[in-house]
């Protein structure tokens, strides 16, 4: 699938429509990191939760 703005040969024809296609991609790749990223912070957490003192032994 090519980006909105670009033709077939890769040749940016629509700038704005271009832009916006960009704009759109980086907001969605920043809410998928944060989303992981929050993940990977509750798992952490839970896991702390877990440990009991002297639960080694």
């Amino acid at each position: 699938m090519l980006p909105a703005g670009m033709n077939e040969d890769g040749v940016i024809e629509d700038m704005q429509a271009y832009d916006a296609w960009l704009a759109d991609e980086q907001t969605q790749r920043d809410m998928q990191r944060r989303e992981e990223v929050n993940i990977n912070h509750s798992h952490r957490h839970d896991e702390q939760d877990d440990v009991e003192i002297g639960g080694n032994f």
